[in-house]
């Protein structure tokens, strides 16, 4: 999902120190899958992840591997990283400590305590840009057994997409599963390959939400995607004024 804010507008940011007003945000970034922004001290490139996990029990937060893997590295290196995200329009940030690293089945995982503070950036007009019911972009994936699954694009990034697929068909398509992805943009199609991240089912609703990264796209590709977002953000702007 790519949300943008109001760069003109006046901001609020609110040094968030009450562990249940944290918990309470976290659990909202969780449920909200954006992509998240990773940064490592003394270095300018910078790293995409999700948080996966909220364990209030425990005090702990899981976060996904990031992208670029060789994000990894830098975690052994430095145990310890910055994350930025967008939640309802407003930037959240906060550090991580990276308590352990767990890998299972070829998945990497950080976990993480959950911080005893966090800034909150609230912008005064916001906005979020999302793919709109009407029309729907639909989304194909074939696996790698030839089983194809179609389903209707809710977010794009240039990092990955967000979909939802009927709940029939959702359980061919496992976290892990490499897939063929094919979405048509009104104007464009896009073919390219596709790692699926998450698989859950949306309360009292027939489909399940899906999220998964792009494995490469190609620079025109690229462009595609990045026009078509353009195109979202000046329509919903329009529609502001």
């Amino acid at each position: 999902m790519t949300v943008e804010s109001d760069h003109n507008a006046p901001a609020e940011e609110t040094l968030e120190k009450r562990p249940a007003r944290i918990r309470q945000l976290l659990l909202r970034l969780r449920d909200q899958r954006p992509l998240l922004t990773v940064s490592f001290r003394g270095r300018s490139d910078q790293f995409g992840s999700m948080l996966l996990g909220v364990d209030i029990e425990r005090g702990e937060l899981s976060f996904d591997e990031l992208t670029p893997t060789d994000g990894d590295r830098l975690v052994r290196l430095q145990q310890s990283f910055q994350v930025t995200g967008q939640l309802d329009g407003a930037e959240v940030r906060f550090p991580v400590q990276v308590r352990r690293r767990e890998e299972q089945d070829g998945f990497i995982t950080y976990i993480a305590p959950i911080p005893d503070s966090l800034r909150y950036l609230q912008r005064r007009r916001a906005f979020r840009v999302e793919v709109p019911a009407r029309p729907e972009c639909p989304v194909v994936m074939s696996n790698s057994d030839g089983d194809w699954f179609e389903g209707v694009l809710v977010d794009v990034s240039i990092s990955g997409i967000g979909f939802r697929v009927n709940k029939q068909l959702a359980d061919g398509l496992e976290r892990g599963n490499r897939c063929d992805c094919h979405i048509d943009f009104p104007d464009a199609t896009v073919e390219t390959r596709v790692e699926i991240r998450f698989n859950e089912p949306v309360r009292d609703k027939p489909f399940n939400r899906l999220g998964a990264r792009f494995l490469r796209l190609e620079a025109s590709d690229r462009r595609q995607i990045e026009r078509f977002v353009f195109q979202l953000q000046r329509r919903q702007l329009k529609n502001e004024l």
